[in-house]
């Protein structure tokens, strides 16, 4: 796929979500989100909106002047950051943690593995068909 450049007037591959710099900030930022999501819901009940969180993140990023990060000033990088990190908040938090939490409310936790192995297949599974969405 190819995308025209407005200022150059150019046409030019989009970029991949396996480009080193991109694959990085997107593993980092991941990471972090899905801790953000999972204290969220453990300690306020909450499952927040973190999409425009990992927007805002990987703007402040795309402004850096640093030469490794130049690359990240591209909107549709941002904004290959910005649905990792609001899929695997998503996924930590209400994929994984939520669904194993069930057992425990109903009294069942020999449930709780059984449960989360589960999840976790349906949570691949998702990730796996929803890819080319992302432009993974």
């Amino acid at each position: 796929m190819t995308i025209s450049d407005p200022l150059a007037g150019a046409e030019r591959a989009h970029p991949r979500a396996f480009e080193p710099t991109v694959l990085v900030i997107t593993t980092v930022l991941s990471v972090v989100g899905a801790v953000i999501g999972l204290h969220l819901i453990t300690t306020l009940g909450i499952s927040a909106n973190t999409s425009v969180i990992g927007a805002l993140i990987a703007m402040i990023i795309g402004r850096i002047n640093v030469a490794a990060l130049r690359t990240m000033r591209s909107v549709h990088r941002q904004n290959l950051v910005q649905s990792a990190v609001s899929g695997s908040t998503f996924a930590a938090a209400n994929s994984l943690l939520a669904p194993i939490a069930v057992p425990f409310a109903f009294g069942c936790p020999d449930l709780v593995w059984p449960v989360f192995a589960g999840v976790a297949i349906g949570l691949l599974a998702d990730s796996y068909y929803c890819n080319g969405t992302y432009g993974g």
